[in-house]
């Protein structure tokens, strides 16, 4: 059996460039092109606020008015925008939205007049997205996965061992983090929520799934929890959480229910990246 290093992770997954130069420029190659992804991802993020801010007005319209189900769906999207702000180069939507996700019912209504102009000012500035690089498809169907021209491109392999599942119901992040992944030649499922997860789950073999916490229908918790308990095919995959809450508790109870890693949003592609390839490399290990 192959040894597992010792190393502490963060050593594990950072090279250093002086030593191999030829892997350093194709890191360079590869970062330039995620570069003009996200670019390109940003506008896309500033035309989606636009859509954000038409749904928050017509709930903050029906608070006003009486309806007290809009406040969850107010918070939930405060926890959504909370947790892409960053991850798509807006740093004070991440701000504003924590404050609003954090307050009780009284304090969270003044809040939000303070990030509808945030949003308002991000969606009023900075150039249209470049029409030449619509390179990203967040179709669940993965047919139509963008092609990279002078790459080429390795023949799949089997499913056990490069197949992995994204439960994200945020379309754009769960697009970075789909093309982050495809970029090296996984193959990826994605769903935008709990319950259609695990019934992909149920039958099909994946080598690695990554949950949010927070979705529709049934929460990234309740994935695992069923994962691990009900001894399906793929039961004992590593799993990775993804989360904006932070908290000491909320970790523990991930691992508890056994969760295999955390990452907090707002992310960065090249993290999750090198914590995939680690999960997978131990699990590959332990099989062997």
């Amino acid at each position: 059996m192959t040894k597992i290093s010792s190393t502490p992770f963060s050593n594990q997954v950072l090279d250093c460039p002086e030593a191999h130069p030829q892997a350093q420029s194709r890191k360079d190659t590869g970062a330039s092109e995620d570069d003009a992804i996200l670019a390109d991802l940003k506008e896309q993020y500033r035309h989606a606020l636009a859509e954000k801010i038409q749904t928050i007005k017509i709930l903050l319209n029906d608070f006003r008015e009486g309806r007290m189900e809009a406040i969850d769906k107010l918070r939930l999207i405060a926890h959504s925008l909370r947790g892409t702000g960053t991850t798509f180069g807006f740093p004070e939507i991440t701000d504003a939205a924590r404050k609003v996700e954090h307050a009780d019912h009284a304090e969270m209504m003044p809040l939000w007049p303070q990030l509808m102009k945030v949003l308002f000012e991000v969606t009023a500035t900075g150039p249209g997205a470049s029409p030449q690089r619509k390179l990203l498809n967040t179709e669940e169907n993965s047919a139509s996965r963008p092609h990279h021209p002078g790459r080429k491109k390795s023949p799949p392999v089997a499913a056990t061992t490069q197949s992995i599942l994204v439960a994200e119901d945020d379309e754009l992040l769960a697009s970075v983090i789909r093309h982050r992944l495809e970029r090296e030649d996984y193959l990826v499922e994605h769903f935008t929520d709990g319950a259609r997860a695990l019934q992909a789950l149920g039958t099909k073999p994946f080598a690695l799934a990554i949950l949010d916490v927070k979705m529709p229908v049934t929460d990234g918790f309740e994935v695992l929890t069923r994962l691990r308990a009900e001894g399906g095919i793929n039961a004992g995959i590593p799993v990775i959480i993804l989360t904006v809450m932070g908290s000491e508790k909320d970790v523990v109870r991930g691992y508890d229910l056994g969760a295999s890693d955390f990452i907090i949003k707002p992310l960065a592609p090249v993290e999750l990246l090198a914590r995939v390839k680690s999960l997978l490399k131990v699990s590959e290990t332990i099989e062997q």
